[in-house]
């Protein structure tokens, strides 16, 4: 019998009994729009990052999400900015309120003209609430080496920025590695690999804690019949990172790229740990979200997210909160048209539906937790048009 491990005490710290706090439907952050990412911090205040008429742009909101701000363009591409398949930028905020936004964006105007231009890793930041933005900093630092254009980022309270990246530079036919670096007052740190042969074109998953140790999850690559889901751990505040652990107890059987990132949440305090993956375990082509907890070296015995099972699941997203409940979003085909869905780890907690039918096409949720806070952002898509919605899952 699979059991959820949000109902699974032995698993977790015992919590207070409590429900979703939902506010009562999405709003819209912003039309012609994709591929969001959410950042929200204790005062309410919520910022949100996706690609609009191929630029990069964040929308702010300081209700809790029930109203936003006209978009401001973060990141110029010139219109030609694209995503898809969680290619899209990431977004974080400091103890200051410094906002960070990383994207994949194509420098070399001669670039821009082939089919498949490959891009750079940038990062720009904001001062002043997401009004003006600084001058794009490029973070790998050998050009022209990521073409999947995938990665992951995280801000630590004092504002150092930590990203995880697929990148080929050095192997010398296919495949990709995982390389990572930290950003901080403004310069880049050394690009460092920390992972050789993963998955082609699935991001990696990265947490980090408030001391600024890192957490990178990955799925594996090569050529075999189950890629599986590996982590590597940070220490010295990124400086040096032990060996990959596997964290999924049995195989996932999926032997190809699903382009499916494994999410990941750290607590403040870097004690509880949460990794979440899609996997095809029990039939191949039926795809479930799984997730392994800590709450020490050891990671838990891996267990299916959702209390419910029938349809596929896919692109789960986490958050922890300021009291370290974890949190998760994902992709939930139960009724068979595709909806979001979202829990907290709270024992008795149920599955609570995000999106609406009224919602059209939803996809790619991301989930974000500052104290009492949790709120989703996701891709819908509605009589031809692709928009941003947020809703606050949790106050």
């Amino acid at each position: 019998m699979r059991f959820s491990p949000f109902f699974a005490a032995t698993l977790f710290q015992v919590f207070l009994a409590q429900g979703l706090k939902a506010s009562p439907s999405s709003v819209i952050v912003a039309k012609d729009a994709m591929q969001a990412q959410v950042a929200l911090d204790p005062d309410g205040k919520v910022y949100v990052v996706f690609i609009q008429k191929g630029n990069i742009c964040v929308s702010t909101s300081a209700d809790k999400g029930m109203t936003f701000g006209e978009p401001v363009v973060a990141i110029d591409a010139q219109g030609h900015a694209a995503g898809g398949m969680q290619r899209g930028p990431r977004i974080g905020v400091d103890a200051k309120k410094t906002i960070t936004v990383t994207a994949w964006i194509v420098l070399d105007p001669a670039e821009r003209e082939h089919k498949y231009p490959t891009g750079e890793l940038c990062l720009v930041s904001s001062r002043d609430g997401g009004k003006t933005w600084s001058k794009p900093l490029q973070v790998n630092d050998v050009p022209k080496k990521a073409p999947e254009a995938l990665h992951w980022m995280a801000v630590e309270p004092n504002g150092t920025v930590h990203l995880a990246w697929l990148d080929r530079r050095s192997r010398p036919g296919d495949g990709q590695d995982i390389y990572y670096a930290k950003v901080s007052e403004g310069k880049v740190g050394k690009n460092v690999k920390i992972a050789s042969e993963v998955c082609e074109c699935c991001a990696p998953g990265l947490g980090v804690d408030a001391m600024g140790n890192p957490l990178i999850a990955y799925r594996e690559g090569g050529t075999k019949p189950s890629r599986e889901i590996f982590a590597v751990r940070g220490s010295e505040k990124g400086e040096s990172f032990g060996k990959p652990i596997q964290i999924n107890r049995e195989s996932t059987n999926i032997s190809t790229c699903p382009m499916s990132a494994p999410a990941v949440a750290v607590s403040p305090d870097g004690r509880k740990v949460a990794i979440a993956w899609m996997d095809e375990r029990v039939t191949q082509g039926d795809q479930d979200v799984y997730w392994a907890v800590t709450y020490g070296p050891k990671f838990s015995r891996d267990a299916i997210i959702s209390d419910i099972t029938d349809g596929s699941q896919n692109h789960p997203a986490l958050a922890v909160d300021g009291v370290g409940k974890f949190w998760a979003a994902w992709e939930d085909k139960r009724s068979g048209e595709q909806v979001i869905y979202a829990r907290s780890s709270l024992n008795d907690a149920k599955d609570e539906k995000v999106s609406s039918e009224a919602d059209g096409k939803v996809s790619l949720p991301s989930i974000h937790a500052a104290g009492k806070l949790v709120g989703v952002v996701y891709e819908a898509s509605k009589d031809g048009e692709k928009q941003v919605m947020f809703r606050l899952v949790a106050n």
